[in-house]
């Protein structure tokens, strides 16, 4: 039966009947399915090319044209025709829009089966993200119509029970489509984290560079550092610091294999402040980084009788600037091979981008060119790499082993680096209103005034609505969609960033902090920073329960507890600490202070401002006072 169906453009001459049932019919039924029939007048289903410009002519053009024949998995070319049937037919979209989205699926498949990926029930989350990654997508309006396009594509597969993991998938594209808003949700302070898509790139990049004998021993030398940094985490002073015949042998079960760790001077600030000897895990990648850097500064070591592995052509230990340009080399010198053309617009914006210039044409020991001089280019600092570091590590060691490789001073300084679950599931049970459907913001009128909180609340609220989640029964399938969304990646989901934005005001103190506090502890202006960052949190934190409590007595006991937390570490951890660091700014000028300190120069130079704030907050939370800044 031949039917006439009104179009945007023209009357299709649908073939109804038959169209209908095949789209209807389950897929798996379908996908060996050669019989012959229509879908118009003119065009067989069959057909690996559909052109519509027959009813259009002369004014047809290629949004009229659906070429099908590129792909060469039979379901995927199956499901994309079933798509563009549904979407003519059925939804009666302009072809315009149907082809737009034809394009944007046809691109994905073709990029699975370039990766041998050729059934549904093979796509991971994961193989989203990469592909993400690639595009180069610069504005809003190209990513909202690529994840509306897929997000047709998976729920019609999820229809038809040919996905079982459609929800995080959707989650993570809802996610890709806003990006314009998630710059409301990064911590400020926060490092990015290296794009996941480029670290292996890097990692290449830098091994090659190792072995290549065309580039100067500088270069080199840079190149072992970069692989360093990646393997360890140091910081950049620990890396300057770096000493020769500090890779130790180690052997395990019954001697029969062997181990490596790396011994080096660990310290938050310059190396002339006192340090300690510290140790890493040296994996394969490091243990041959290491023992080229030592093959390499040989001779400029036996030159200067110097242990030191970072050595300027004077014997002195580099300098903080000179390394930094010659990190950037190495970045700039391999900006094809790392591919940072492929990263999208928010990754690029988490990079450092330089410009060159006519002193780095000077400087950099690789073929140079003129026309090189004021073209941009990316790099990344030295503490993306502990970013990055921390991050690849999570879900597979423990929170104590990074601590101990990163050589941080507690717990709280690594779960700084990226989100913990458990928080993550504590704030969305605690916030929830009584059926789990949603966070409850109605408790606390103050939430009205803090529109980085409200629009946090909100984003959550909508993901749950949307997939229809419920905070209480759907709790693992939630952490789920976020475990696959690792804190400061360059993809990192809206609503992820949501909850972590509302951890940070999160109603209940961390437990170590409840323990950790109640006795004096050893003022020290190492992570003093940190120090006062932390306690501007959990004021904001407790103020939001005062407000609660003032509501509902229920929440009375809880914001009485917390509050003594915060006393606690108001009064033997954060006045010490400040009033440590003001007896420093008495004896020392703040130039000399801050070369001495550099990571604490903001905190130095806004001293007289913390400390108003922290007064103030004392005034607004009644916090007892052991200790006064004077």
């Amino acid at each position: 039966m031949m039917t006439s169906l009104n179009n945007q453009y023209s009357d299709l001459k649908w073939n109804i009947e038959e169209t209908v049932k095949f789209i209807n019919a389950p897929p798996d039924e379908t996908i060996d399915n050669n019989e012959f029939f229509y879908i118009t007048d003119q065009i067989s289903f069959r057909d690996d090319l559909w052109d519509f410009r027959y009813l259009l002519q002369p004014k047809g053009n290629s949004t009229h044209i659906f070429e099908f024949g590129k792909l060469s998995s039979v379901e995927f070319k199956m499901l994309l025709k079933r798509t563009v049937i549904q979407q003519l037919l059925i939804n009666k979209n302009r072809f315009t829009t149907v082809w737009y989205n034809f394009y944007y699926i046809r691109r994905f498949l073709l990029y699975l089966e370039e990766h041998f990926i050729y059934r549904v029930d093979e796509i991971k989350l994961s193989d989203v993200k990469r592909y993400t990654d690639l595009l180069n997508y610069n504005n809003y309006d190209s990513k909202r119509k690529f994840s509306h396009s897929l997000k047709l594509f998976f729920y019609d597969c999820d229809v038809h029970n040919l996905i079982d993991n459609k929800n995080e998938i959707v989650a993570f594209l809802e996610n890709y489509s806003l990006w314009g808003r998630e710059k409301k949700f990064y911590k400020r302070g926060k490092t990015f984290n290296i794009p996941y898509s480029i670290q292996k790139n890097i990692v290449k990049s830098a091994l090659e560079d190792i072995d290549n004998n065309q580039l100067s021993t500088r270069n080199k030398i840079i190149s072992c550092a970069v692989i360093i940094l990646f393997y360890t985490g140091m910081r950049r002073s620990e890396l300057l610091s770096l000493e020769a015949n500090k890779l130790k042998e180690i052997s395990i079960f019954k001697n029969s294999k062997s181990a490596y760790i790396l011994e080096f001077l660990t310290f938050k600030t310059v190396r002339g402040a006192n340090g300690r000897w510290t140790k890493a895990k040296a994996f394969p990648e490091l243990v041959y980084a290491y023992q080229a850097l030592e093959k390499l500064t040989l001779t400029i070591r036996k030159k200067f009788d110097s242990n030191y592995l970072f050595l300027s052509k004077f014997g002195n230990i580099l300098g903080k600037t000179q390394l930094l340009t010659h990190l950037d080399n190495f970045f700039h010198r391999n900006q094809n091979e790392i591919k940072f053309s492929s990263l999208n617009h928010k990754e690029l914006q988490q990079l450092k981008k330089r410009i060159f210039k006519e002193s780095n044409y000077k400087i950099y020991a690789h073929p140079k060119k003129k026309v090189w001089i004021d073209q941009p280019f990316y790099s990344i600092s030295t503490h993306q790499f502990r970013v990055a570091f921390a991050n690849n590590l999570k879900d597979k060691v423990t929170l104590e082993w990074i601590q101990e490789h990163m050589n941080h001073l507690s717990q709280e300084m690594t779960k700084y680096y990226f989100r913990d679950d458990e928080d993550l599931k504590e704030t969305l049970l605690y916030k929830s209103n009584k059926e789990g459907t949603e966070i409850d913001i109605k408790l606390n009128d103050n939430i009205k005034s803090d529109e980085e909180i409200l629009e946090a609340c909100k984003v959550i609220n909508e993901f749950l609505s949307q997939n229809k989640l419920n905070i209480f029964k759907d709790i693992d399938e939630i952490l789920n969609i976020f475990k696959n969304n690792p804190f400061n990646e360059s993809l990192v989901g809206l609503c992820s960033k949501a909850i972590i934005l509302l951890c940070e005001r999160q109603d209940k103190l961390n437990t170590i902090e409840n323990w950790y506090y109640n006795s004096p502890t050893i003022p020290s202006i190492i992570a003093v920073d940190f120090t006062i960052k932390r306690f501007f949190e959990k004021c904001k934190v407790v103020y939001h329960n005062m407000n609660l409590a003032s509501k509902n007595e229920i929440y009375l006991r809880n914001f009485e507890v917390e509050r003594d937390s915060l006393n606690r570490f108001y009064s033997f951890k954060l006045l010490p600490e400040i009033q440590l660091l003001k007896s420093y700014t008495s004896q020392n000028k703040a130039e000399e202070l801050i070369d001495m300190h550099p990571g604490l120069k903001n905190t130095i130079l806004e001293l007289k401002n913390i400390e108003k704030e922290v007064v103030n907050w004392s005034e607004i939370l009644k916090l007892k006072k052991n200790y006064t800044i004077t």
